[in-house]
Order: C-alpha cells, then structure tokens, then sequence
C-alpha cells in the first residue's frame, strides 16, 4: 500500500499481497485500522492509506 498510497485496495488483495489465508477475518480488522485513522474506508470493501501528510503531533 506504502508503493502507490492512491490506489484504493480491496481487503483480499492486501490479504493476498501479505500471505493471510483467512481473508474474511482480515478484511474485518481493516475496518477498526480505518476507525483510528491507519487507513480511510473510501466505500465498501475499499480502502487506502491515510493521508500520511497529516501532522500525528
């Protein structure tokens, strides 16, 4: 995701790309990571990177 922060990404892929065979469960935790800001939720089953310009202090 880091390699190109733009593109939207379905949980199955990232699951995919990292190995994770229970990509059901995966996708599932996506959601809390997009609720404390590691991620956005762009639309359903879709997600991006936060915007990493975001001062964090």
């Amino acid at each position: 995701m880091a390699a190109d922060p733009q593109r939207s990404w379905r949980p199955r892929e990232v699951a995919t790309a990292l190995g994770i065979h229970n990509t059901a469960s995966f996708a599932t935790q996506m959601s809390p990571w997009a609720a404390e800001g590691l991620l956005q939720k762009i639309s359903y089953g879709t997600y991006m990177l936060a915007d990493s310009s975001r001062s964090t202090s």
